[in-house]
């Protein structure tokens, strides 16, 4: 109930409700306010340490999540107050996913989790969305389109970020995860001929270094490990 309604379903209410209020871009940089409410988390649920290379990949992340998406440095769209409390609230919500997804593997499989967070997702939101008022636009392309993004572009992805939380810190994964941005411009680029410029290709690299930084970090906390059992021994 908690990834599944707490995170899924009202993380993509105030998305999308954010969207209609601002701006596309502006919602999407305030949906990657998410590692940092993870790793905020982490902290003191999890008391995961907050070190200096996580507080540099979550300012260069952030940086360059703004830049991949075409906000910075030209500005468009406003802002209210209720399209930022709806922002953040999907960033918040977002980051819930992981928090609440840690603790579940602690005893479940990922793809429990995941199957069981999709049930309880579909089962809030059907009653809300009114899909019988609908049905006469359905037919086999409506129809594989939504298996396709329900199938590959939702759950798969679920699936493997709930699978890497068994083995990656929660914060470390939630910055790992903004490479999203950067992989749907790149896709538009070489797909759809979208044009890149500047700005993007920065926030890129940025997103990409931050990724490589919190590696870095982990390695090195593994050996540090290491070094200090070895020690006892």
């Amino acid at each position: 109930m908690g990834t599944g309604i707490i995170s899924i379903v009202l993380f993509n209410w105030c998305l999308f409700s954010a969207m209609e209020e601002t701006s596309i871009s502006i919602a999407f940089v305030l949906l990657y306010t998410a590692p940092i409410f993870v790793t905020i988390f982490s902290k003191f649920l999890m008391n995961e340490p907050f070190t200096p290379r996580k507080l540099a990949a979550l300012c260069m992340t952030f940086t360059g999540c703004t830049l991949v998406i075409g906000l910075f440095p030209k500005v468009e769209g406003s802002i209210s107050l209720y399209g930022l409390i709806l922002g953040l609230g999907a960033g918040l919500f977002y980051a819930l996913y992981s928090i609440l997804g840690k603790y579940a593997l602690v005893k479940y499989n990922s793809l429990t989790v995941t199957v069981y967070t999709f049930l309880f997702a579909s089962l809030a939101a059907v009653p809300f969305s009114q899909i019988w008022k609908i049905t006469h636009l359905f037919n086999d392309l409506t129809l594989l389109i939504v298996l396709g993004l329900g199938f590959l572009s939702t759950m798969l992805p679920f699936l493997f970020y709930t699978k890497g939380l068994e083995n990656v810190e929660s914060s470390r994964a939630s910055i790992i995860a903004t490479v999203e941005p950067v992989v749907a411009s790149l896709t538009g680029y070489l797909i759809f001929n979208e044009q890149l410029n500047g700005w993007q290709y920065f926030g890129i690299v940025l997103v990409i270094a931050s990724v490589i930084i919190v590696q870095d970090s982990s390695k090195s906390l593994q050996r540090k490990s290491q070094m200090s059992n070895a020690s006892n021994i």
